[in-house]
């Protein structure tokens, strides 16, 4: 079996002055820095220690330099505020000399930049560091508001296919399970408060949405003595550091996709959808969606459940884990699944053959991940409901962009996938093989048209 590398969540939402009623193990941010995740040297992806947050936070102090000081790349180098998505890197000299590990930054930023359609410009700090004790550590920026405000920003920017999903968010803060976890806020409201990452302010056109230009929205540091693999299309190399898969999921972090399970702290957007499930928790309608837990316990079963409201995602079937729901990952501790809670649950413990999304917690470079079109159908449909304006599948035979629309292009994806014997060809009972009458429901659906 090929060695799995744990992928560290791009972490964000630093607790502004709140403690923890409980002896077990949960991290507690410092007020003035957000929390540092890192890939370890054991490829474990886990919450930075004392050493390893030094060495993070060193490397930004003594490397970051005045913004003139940095080189910024980008396909589109605009302002904060002008129409189209952009992500932008500041890079300092050390990795400016790098120009296949440059390239690779910019494809991953292309990857983003092809399927976001908001007005907005991400701005992220990527360094190296060397004799490092991980493969990389990374951070966002993230501030608070409340769930009532975060909440009606999101039914304010919904889509017509978000709507019937963000709609039935309860009109107030749902019941976050923190289990054995108790908050003691410091100051009036502040069990109320949700934390949003810069770049996912800037997606709801929140009213304090426009940082400085002189300030990054995220920031990366990796291991520069170790060997990166900078070009994809030629087959993953032995030992190396994948980056253009690793950019793209990290910047998925910074885009919002992210849970304070691991942390404590203020529940995040990402975690208005954290359905408990277990119990009779798990909905069935929109309006017990509503009425559903959210599950912020290490250990405790919690999905994605949009409850059949997205036509383009096929009903999840999981042999090992069977739901109606899109399994997240539980955290890092002993009560958890091994997985930092910021992910998809591992395609590896589902015993299924490919990821949920690039959001899943390791990479092995294998057959389960698509390399070169690394977002999932369900990633779009999650960073779709946080807020990003994206286009989503419209029924599961709108395979090709644009969505929303049944042409040629879905034909002839859907022939391929069947041809070769792709398990997302596999769309009509029985599930656990491809035949005649998957074809004959591709078809239905396609003649029938997107809605």
């Amino acid at each position: 079996m090929a060695n799995r590398v744990f992928i560290a969540a791009l972490a964000s939402a630093p607790v502004f002055g709140a403690t923890v009623a409980s002896a077990a193990v949960r991290i507690a941010i410092p007020p003035e820095r957000g929390p540092v995740m890192v890939v370890g040297a054991d490829g474990s992806c886990r919450a930075a220690d004392a050493e390893q947050t030094v060495v993070f936070y060193d490397t930004l102090d003594g490397r970051r330099g005045a913004p003139s000081e940095r080189y910024l790349i980008s396909q589109n180098p605009a302002a904060r505020g002008v129409s189209g998505f952009d992500i932008q890197y500041r890079i300092d000299e050390d990795v400016q000399n790098e120009p296949g590990f440059v390239e690779a930054l910019e494809v991953a930023a292309q990857i983003w930049e092809s399927v976001i359609s908001d007005s907005a410009v991400v701005v992220m700090d990527v360094d190296f560091t060397f004799n490092a004790p991980f493969i990389a550590a990374a951070s966002s920026m993230s501030s608070f508001t409340t769930y009532e405000n975060a909440r009606s920003a999101l039914i304010a920017d919904a889509s017509d296919a978000d709507a019937p999903l963000v709609n039935a968010l309860p009109e107030f803060s749902p019941l976050f399970d923190y289990g054995d976890f108790t908050l003691v806020p410091s100051e009036p409201g502040a069990d109320n408060r949700v934390a949003v990452t810069t770049a996912q302010r800037l997606a709801l056109g929140m009213s304090d949405a426009t940082p400085s230009p002189d300030e990054a929205d995220s920031f990366i540091v990796f291991n520069a003595d170790l060997t990166f693999d900078t070009d994809p299309t030629n087959g993953s190399q032995p030992g190396a550091i994948d980056v253009v898969y690793v950019m793209v999921h990290e910047l998925g972090h910074a885009l919002g996709f992210s849970s304070s399970t691991d942390f404590v702290g203020p529940p995040r957007v990402w975690d208005f959808f954290r359905v408990r499930l277990t119990g009779r928790s798990e909905p069935d309608t929109l309006e017990e969606f509503a009425e559903a837990p959210r599950s912020l316990v290490q250990g405790s079963p919690a999905g994605f459940d949009p409850v059949g409201s997205f036509p383009g995602l096929a009903a999840p079937v999981f042999p090992s884990f069977p739901v109606d729901a899109f399994p997240l990952s539980t955290g890092t501790t002993a009560l958890g699944d091994g997985r930092q809670a910021s992910h998809w649950k591992d395609d590896f413990l589902l015993n299924i053959p490919r990821v949920l999304g690039v959001m899943d917690p390791t990479y092995n470079g294998g057959a389960s991940i698509d390399v070169l079109n690394p977002i999932s159908r369900l990633d779009l449909v999650a960073f779709s409901v946080m807020g990003w304006d994206i286009e989503v599948p419209c029924d599961l035979s709108d395979l090709e962009r644009p969505f929303g629309v049944h042409d040629i292009a879905d034909v002839v994806a859907y022939l391929d996938l069947f041809g070769a014997g792709d398990d997302r060809a596999d769309i009509a009972e029985p599930f656990d093989r491809l035949e005649i009458g998957d074809v004959i429901t591709f078809l239905q659906r396609f003649g029938a048209g997107c809605p």
